[in-house]
């Protein structure tokens, strides 16, 4: 039916209630924002007024042609435990992971391990190996870490890739790495040549999550990344208009 679950997880809520119950709200404002309730279209189906809002009615003029986001999604099969597998094995699979994701959040990697070892939820032991394997694979020089996200380490620029038909749990921007940010920053003004600064998130939305609109959090994230370029001088903003540096 289209339904989108948000799970509280019973020790999670006994230990951090509060924590839990914005991390709700926040779920109910995005729903509110992104969902809607089916409607009756007159021929015994329903429809969904603000699907455009997700980028499911968009005009292929309106989206530029993106490569789709690649999933690792291979089945992870140890003998044993899955919390007693040694972190330079697991981190051999994260390797893997971050060779077809690369750079990928570390919240996303987790979701990675647990969806293909069919873990139901990841506990404070499963995180610790998680982060064990991650370090493992970064000191063998497999993986190379920056803040929250994960790059390949011959990987030099951030791919830029539509996440529009990932599951709702990845649609968001704060799993996007701030140098792919850049790339949809750089190409949506190098499209309109130059663009009012307050359009460029919008802009950044459409080409990385297929949303036509924005919340506050995604519009003050991008707009960070778009200062730190103009200060940076990758780009020039004259007035309230941003162009790319001659």
């Amino acid at each position: 039916m289209g339904w989108r679950i948000h799970r509280i997880w019973s020790t999670d809520w006994f230990r951090n209630p509060d924590g839990e119950l914005k991390r709700l709200v926040g779920s109910i404002e995005e729903a509110k924002l992104y969902g809607g309730v089916p409607q009756e279209n007159g021929h015994g189906a329903t429809s969904r007024p603000t699907d455009i809002a997700r980028g499911e009615g968009l005009d292929s003029a309106e989206t530029p042609t993106v490569p789709k986001y690649g999933r690792w999604e291979s089945p992870i099969t140890f003998s044993g435990e899955f919390h007693r597998v040694s972190p330079n094995s697991l981190g051999d699979i994260i390797t893997k992971i971050v060779e077809v994701e690369s750079p990928i959040h570390v919240q996303e990697l987790s979701r990675r391990v647990t969806e293909a070892t069919y873990i139901s939820r990841t506990g404070s032991r499963i995180r610790a190996l998680i982060e064990a394997a991650i370090d493992s694979a970064v000191r063998r020089g497999k993986v190379r870490r920056k803040g929250d996200f994960l790059w390949h380490p011959g990987m030099q620029e951030a791919p830029l890739r539509d996440r529009s038909e990932l599951p709702d749990g990845s649609k968001k921007l704060k799993v996007v790495a701030p140098e792919e940010i850049e790339v949809a920053i750089r190409k949506g003004v190098a499209d309109a040549s130059d663009m009012d600064r307050q359009e460029i998130p919008a802009a950044v939305v459409r080409l990385l999550l297929g949303f036509k609109r924005t919340t506050e959090t995604t519009q003050a994230r991008v707009i960070r990344v778009l200062d730190g370029m103009i200060a940076g001088g990758g780009l020039v903003q004259e007035g309230r208009h941003v162009s790319l540096k001659e």
